[in-house]
């Protein structure tokens, strides 16, 4: 930033409420990329186990158990928490 807008800025200051907007805005963001990855990594998984599954079944271990489903489950809790959140969090106006 150069001298002259690093001074405008600085003629502007932000309120204690922009700030935690800004903040807010920000945390909202990487919590939205976070579910993303959680999203595209649960749909990963669900592939990943499936396939073992069918793997465990063609062979003589049937007597295997894979508790993928409930893992997949757990992430998905996981997931619409933080999605529960990031809409808290949009709704939310800081003071």
């Amino acid at each position: 930033m150069s001298g002259c807008a690093a001074d405008i800025v600085n003629l502007v200051p932000l309120t204690l409420a922009n700030r935690r907007t800004l903040e807010m805005d920000k945390d909202r963001q990487s919590l939205t990329e976070l579910s993303l990855h959680l999203r595209s990594l649960r749909r990963d998984l669900a592939v990943k186990f499936s396939r073992l599954d069918a793997a465990a079944a063609s062979t003589a271990v049937c007597h295997l158990k894979l508790q993928g489903g409930a893992f997949i489950k757990g992430v998905e809790a996981l997931e619409a928490s933080m999605n529960k959140l990031i809409g808290a969090m949009a709704t939310h106006q800081p003071r």
